[in-house]
């Protein structure tokens, strides 16, 4: 298991980057925490996949400072309990989505900008603010007809 970490982070640079591992923001993940809990009171077992993602986690954790994302539990748990790896997307793909509602929902009726507030500039990203953000008919000025 180690080598094939190792040959991982050979191949990028010196980061592993291994689905179900690590976050882009944040390192560790909250979400986990809860499901284990779950997962304990409804008398669920560590299988033999989650006790693999928990060997890779703690490799990752003691040579990478990176940890396992709920991705990784609850693949890993899905395969415990003999889902495919296309009912495991399927299931994800329902995840994303609500998610993406949520956000969308969640953003629908504040000011344009408020959502993402980074605009790239030739080498530096900067946050604005929604007071700055220029308005739909701002940025649609000079733009040809169609």
């Amino acid at each position: 298991m180690a080598e094939i970490i190792q040959d991982e982070c050979g191949r990028r640079g010196s980061k592993p980057t291994i689905t179900g591992y690590a976050r882009p923001i944040a390192r560790g993940d909250e979400r986990i925490p809860p499901m284990q809990r779950l997962s304990q009171e409804l008398g669920f077992e560590v299988g033999e996949h989650l006790a693999l993602a928990y060997e890779i986690e703690k490799h990752l954790q003691q040579h990478h400072g990176e940890s396992m994302n709920i991705n990784g539990y609850v693949s890993a748990f899905l395969s415990d309990h003999d889902f495919t790896a296309e009912e495991a997307y399927r299931l994800f793909a329902i995840v994303v989505i609500s998610g993406v509602t949520a956000c969308y929902a969640d953003s629908r009726d504040r000011p344009a900008g408020s959502f993402f507030r980074c605009v790239a500039t030739t080498s530096t990203i900067r946050a604005r603010s929604p007071a700055n953000y220029p308005s739909n008919s701002q940025r649609l000025k000079g733009l040809p007809e169609t």
